[in-house]
């Protein structure tokens, strides 16, 4: 559980890891850290805003088959066990719901579904629990990775 409480920012360009997420009154809220160069060893502050448009993503504390973080924003498939699984699956981008249309479940879901190859459509869809996403794996993400939404 050391990991529920972290967060990842996207400017538009580059997927960053503060180590401090300041809070403000509403939506406001301004990250900081330091990008390091994993050539060099040296590292750039950085400093992100609500206001320039980044976007603030928290870390669900769930890990998915592979032992990688799930985060707010990324895109979870069920395991390859065959070659027809490569091209033909069901991916769920995860998101936190928070009842903005009066809606029961809220908290952390993944039914924006996306379907590839042949599937058609699935009658299960699973629930955000650390069994069903511990069998599934991470492919990428709705900001470095939008081709895996298509």
């Amino acid at each position: 559980m050391k990991d529920r409480f972290k967060f990842r920012v996207w400017d538009g360009e580059k997927m960053h890891y503060p180590y401090n997420v300041s809070f403000y009154d509403n939506d406001t809220w301004i990250a900081f850290g330091l990008n390091v160069n994993p050539v060099t060893g040296y590292g750039s502050e950085f400093e992100i805003t609500h206001s320039n448009k980044g976007k603030l993503m928290a870390c669900t504390g769930l890990k998915d088959r592979n032992g990688d973080l799930i985060w707010e924003g990324d895109v979870l498939r069920t395991p390859v066990k065959d070659n027809w699984e490569k091209i033909n699956y069901v991916s769920y981008e995860v998101f936190f719901h928070d009842n903005d249309s009066c809606d029961r479940h809220i908290g952390w879901q993944m039914n924006r579904t996306h379907f590839y190859g042949s599937i058609c459509g699935t009658r299960i869809f699973p629930n955000f629990t650390p069994k069903s996403v511990a069998a599934m794996e991470v492919i990428g993400n709705i900001y470095e990775n939008p081709d895996s939404l298509t």
